[in-house]
């Protein structure tokens, strides 16, 4: 009788440890899937960071390039700085005097300070 009882006890305990490591063997698995899956995340992440990146050096470069042809179009139309404003009303003021008070070389410098 003792030794049916031990058995039992015995069967018992086995069958426990077999599910203990059924389940550690599980959770090993788990823990295994969730280190790759944090891993493959991070390089995702990775990647986004760079794709942003280069969209970014893409709308800079862009931005750039439109302020460097909106310049070329005010010159164009036009738009001088001050200190190219002040040397082009000097010229035109050199050209007058040169001109001897004449129309027509006031006219001309006018005509140039325009077309520049």
């Amino acid at each position: 009788m003792y030794m049916c009882i031990s058995l039992a006890l015995q069967f018992k305990t086995s069958q426990e440890v077999y599910a203990c490591k059924q389940r550690e063997t599980v959770l090993k698995a788990e823990l295994q899937g969730g280190r790759v899956a944090a891993r493959n995340l991070s390089s995702k992440q990775h990647k986004l960071d760079e794709e942003t990146l280069k969209q970014q050096e893409i709308l800079y470069t862009q931005d750039f390039q439109l302020q460097q042809q909106e310049r070329k179009v005010g010159r164009l139309q036009g738009d001088r700085s001050d200190e190219e404003q002040s040397a082009l009303n000097d010229k035109m003021k050199v050209g007058s005097l040169t001109a001897g008070g004449r129309g027509r070389g006031t006219v001309h410098m006018y005509v140039q300070y325009v077309c520049m």
